[in-house]
């Protein structure tokens, strides 16, 4: 059995050479399943035709019922013979599904039509799916994935993109309140385009996931081959192996005997002659401190249970259930008709998962009636989270072969996340240099106000110390600690132990296919002593730009008191004042550019688009010339320019070269979070604002047994702000008609409390 679960869906338009083509395709001869709308299918002489009858690697499904007219069905199923498939019955020609078992895991597959303009027969198709999904799970008894793929012929911004109108926003409610029942994630990339006719491309067709098949997702992209449909083939490919999890050792900090552990630390150190080098008086530090905690820390006993509601006498009516069910297994095999010893077996059966269902829903009250919970609940919210740490498939190279293993794996990340310097960096020259600012001596209190403001537990680095253990052992350390920090200060030199750090690849959201590393990014788990010490300096290599004005006053990042919004505003109040005066307004190093750590915008003012032509060349000079001389990499893929104007015929359409690379001026840009069209609308921004609200507000669907209040809080604290970022730079353009995919947040927010 494959360890992957791969889909292909396709509108063949009711044409057999479509369908032909696609399935002797050699590239999708392992597809699990193939998904087909509108099949060329009619019932001739009393037998259903559909062009091809059949082929040796999947086995044919249709729909149980069929319809008047020329098509009687318009969707079907391919299900490969490797895997065991049961057809599940629902009443109509445009809806296929089925039950597929996999060793670990059951998914509910279903091939979806709904014909344009019919508002009846999509809300019709929605509730069959949504019972038939139901009436299987509650068969199963146990949990069952849905994969729901078709075409649905409805537009949304949610999947649609920014370009779907406002006046289309509503027509899709069904089957954005079923995502919402069923808790289902559309996996296809949002605006990507799936049918094309003439001059006009749109998304109608969806791929539909729970949860756990969602999180599990390795690509859902645009098939790359053409079978002559004017619908794209949509490939979708989910990573199902089941890995045993890897039991770590965890210490119970929570748990350990501070007082004995401080004791052993002051007793070690005491022995134990101080070094002369801040490596050696670090080591010295250092080992103290991991002897103590790992040998009085009391270590964490893997549960026997995977949840913390299991109960001893939830194992006891297991253990009940089970001797009866054997009981009765034998009384059959023995050729003996036992219906009392049936009968007990249903009732122990019945009682044992009565007390299960009761257990969970009696423990989540608990849990929720403690106001302490509530961040605990809203972590439950985001689905997607637990999905950034998913696992690296086998990664594509640049020359087109693949990763093999895990150390081939890491390399190529690496090899992504921190590429190599460019081979000829060019000297800066002589430079004007101020006077040296001088830093004062290093205290005590400078550096515990770092540690207390560092997060407790917040993960460690390798010598998985988080913070609440330097926190609890301050007394004991904080001498040596201090004069650590301060020795490595004046000779200029980090520990070994802090220099180190774990690499944790994570997903980039809203990628389409995660068998390439940029799809990817990393984040760096350091020892959190060393992060101390890396935040004693920051504050004050911050006071120091502060006081003596190092920085130009149009950076914004990482600077205390300013904020992105600012940037923002700065930079659509210089373009309003520039429309209103309608003068050019030179570049120069105040007015024309604004930084926010390694986002760099810069604008010229002028009274066409072809007047700024030089100016804006000039800027991309002066960028690449710094490059050279920096060792900085710019990203030619990711520079944008755009022209905000008032006027069409003012616009310039000719690309300028960047690093060899031709870039087009854009209708819109995103700068800072914000999508900037060129007449500062913002329509754009507002309807991917809603899309994003709405998605967090389902989110809420997942917390049943809620307070109104409690409700309402984490509404404030998790779905307000994905909306109303940067509001006071967009919310004057924000009409009645772009109000409504907002209002939409709110509205399914009111149905959940």
């Amino acid at each position: 059995m494959n360890n992957v679960f791969r889909l292909l869906q396709l509108n063949v338009g009711k044409q057999g050479p479509v369908h032909e083509s696609l399935i002797n395709d050699k590239d999708i001869q392992d597809a699990t399943v193939l998904a087909i709308q509108e099949p060329h299918a009619r019932r001739i002489q009393g037998k259903l035709l559909i062009t091809p009858m059949g082929y040796h690697r999947w086995v044919k499904m249709v729909p149980t019922a069929e319809r008047e007219g020329r098509w009687v069905i318009r969707s079907m199923l391919w299900v490969s013979r490797e895997v065991e498939a049961e057809q599940v019955s629902i009443e109509s020609p445009d809806v296929t599904t089925a039950v597929i078992r996999l060793p670990d895991r059951l998914i509910f597959m279903a091939s979806v039509y709904v014909p344009g303009g019919d508002a009846q027969a999509l809300q019709d198709t929605c509730g069959k799916l949504g019972r038939a999904i139901m009436e299987v799970r509650r068969r199963s008894g146990r949990t069952v994935d849905v994969v729901i793929t078709g075409d649905f012929n409805r537009h949304d911004q949610m999947w649609g993109g920014d370009d779907v109108s406002v006046a289309r926003q509503g027509e899709a409610d069904p089957i954005i309140d079923l995502m919402n029942d069923f808790m289902l994630r559309s996996l296809l990339r949002r605006g990507t385009k799936t049918w094309q006719g003439r001059d006009y491309e749109t998304t109608i067709d969806l791929v539909l996931a729970s949860e756990e098949l969602a999180d599990a997702t390795i690509k859902c992209v645009v098939h790359g081959t053409e079978h002559g449909s004017d619908h794209c083939t949509i490939e979708t490919v989910f990573d199902i192996s089941v890995s045993a999890p890897k039991q770590e050792e965890r210490l119970l900090f929570k748990n350990a005997p501070w007082k004995e552990i401080n004791s052993r630390i002051v007793n070690t150190l005491r022995d134990r002659p101080a070094g002369n080098t801040v490596q050696q008086k670090t080591d010295r530090l250092m080992s103290a401190v991991l002897e103590a905690v790992q040998a009085l820390t009391p270590r964490a006993k893997p549960s026997p249970h995977a949840k913390r509601w299991w109960t001893h006498d939830l194992t006891q009516l297991r253990h009940i259930y089970t001797y009866w069910r054997n009981r009765a297994r034998a009384s059959r095999r023995a050729g003996q008709n036992a219906k009392d010893l049936e009968n007990t077996a249903k009732a122990a059966a019945k009682q044992y998962h009565d007390a299960i269902r009761q257990r969970k829903n009696s423990h989540w009250k608990e849990f929720l009636a403690d106001n302490d919970n509530i961040w605990k609940v809203a972590k439950y919210m985001k689905c997607g989270d637990d999905a950034a740490f998913g696992k690296v498939p086998q990664l594509g190279r640049a020359d087109g072969t693949k990763t093999t293993n895990h150390r081939e794996q890491a390399e190529e990340l690496f090899a992504k996340f921190f590429p190599p310097l460019p081979d000829n960096i060019e000297d800066e020259g002589v430079q004007h240099r101020r006077a040296p600012v001088t830093m004062p001596d290093l205290t005590l209190e400078e550096v515990e106000r770092q540690l207390w403001a560092t997060k407790s537990w917040k993960a460690p680095g390798e010598d998985g110390l988080p913070a609440i253990v330097w926190k609890q052992i301050w007394p004991s350390v904080k001498h040596h600690v201090l004069d650590i920090f301060q020795a490595s200060l004046e000779e200029g030199v980090i520990p070994r132990q802090w220099r180190h750090a774990r690499i944790i690849p994570l997903k980039k959201p809203g990628k389409d296919d995660y068998t390439i590393a940029k799809a990817w990014r990393p984040i760096s788990l350091l020892a959190t002593l060393g992060k101390v010490l890396e935040s004693v300096v920051a504050e004050r290599i911050s006071h120091a730009v502060e006081t003596h004005g190092l920085l130009p006053t149009n950076h914004f990042g990482a600077r205390k008191q300013r904020s992105a919004e600012q940037a923002l505003i700065l930079l659509q109040e210089h373009i309003f004042s520039t429309w209103r005066s309608r003068h050019v307004t030179q570049i120069d190093r105040n007015g024309g550019a604004i930084a926010f750590v390694d986002d760099y915008t810069a604008w010229v003012s002028g009274p066409t688009a072809q007047s700024n032509r030089r100016g804006i060349q000039a800027i991309i000079d002066k960028a690449l010339d710094w490059e050279r001389r920096s060792g900085a990499t710019f990203e030619a893929e990711k520079t944008a320019i755009i022209h905000f104007t008032r006027y069409a015929g003012r616009v310039d359409s000719e690309p300028f070269t960047i690093k060899g690379e031709r870039v087009f001026p854009k209708d819109q840009v995103k700068i800072l979070g914000v999508i900037m069209d060129s007449r500062l609308h913002y329509k754009q921004h507002m309807a991917r604002a809603a899309t994003r609200g709405l998605e967090a507000a389902m989110e809420l669907k997942r917390l049943k047994g809620m307070a109104p209040s409690t409700t309402r809080q984490l509404f404030t604290a998790m779905v307000a702000p994905v909306v109303d970022y940067a509001s006071n730079v967009w919310m004057h353009a924000c009409k009645t008609a772009s109000a409504y995919a907002i209002h939409r947040v709110q509205r399914v927010k009111h149905r959940q409390s």
